[in-house]
């Protein structure tokens, strides 16, 4: 077998579940409270026990967002409010920048791994929100409380702030896109 062969999961900051606003990273323990967050905790845990966990490398990636994947970008324009509360953080990552950090991690030495991947710059809700309304022309988010028990309150209650220390010092991934404003610009504008 090729020794450089990577075997590369893509994870989710999900399974971290709510850090009530604190940073995460690596060393966090993961407590998922999500079904998305605790399925991908057990793929991660079937992966280090099998054999070829050992040229595993984990990327836990937060929110991913792209050309045709702005999440309300249709609510925002036609006035409709967020079903979220304003409040929280947003860990982010624009899908070139994911992509190219996935690359970066393929040519990884040490092996198995594990990297939190996010921009680095959480957002608050309320503020994301107003930005891309901004930048879509569309008018200023208005935000209800969403059901308890619907999946929209459970994504706002994963309030959390993910630190990609880690990958910045082991991968030094240059982004494209260090933050939701410059990425929001671009596909908007692009």
């Amino acid at each position: 077998a090729d020794a450089k062969c990577r075997l590369i999961y893509i994870s989710s900051t999900g399974v971290y579940g709510s850090a009530e606003g604190d940073w995460v990273d690596e060393e966090t323990p993961p407590q998922p409270a999500r079904e998305g967050g605790k399925a991908s905790l057990a793929a991660e845990q079937v992966l280090r026990s099998h054999p070829l966990g050992s040229r595993g490398i984990v990327l836990r990636l937060a929110g991913i967002y792209g050309p045709g994947r702005i999440p309300r970008a249709a609510d925002l324009q036609a006035g409709r409010p967020i079903d979220a509360p304003a409040e929280g953080w947003l860990n982010l990552i624009h899908v070139a920048d994911a992509a190219r950090i996935v690359l970066l991690a393929a040519e990884q030495s040490t092996v198995p791994n594990l990297y939190c991947v996010s921009d680095g710059s959480p957002a608050q809700r309320g503020d994301y929100y107003r930005e891309l309304a901004r930048l879509l022309s569309a008018p200023d988010p208005q935000f209800v409380t969403p059901d308890p028990n619907s999946p929209a309150s459970l994504r706002a209650g994963s309030d959390k702030r993910v630190r990609p220390a880690k990958l910045v010092r082991e991968l030094a991934p240059p982004l494209l896109f260090p933050s939701y404003s410059e990425g929001l610009a671009a596909i908007v504008h692009g």
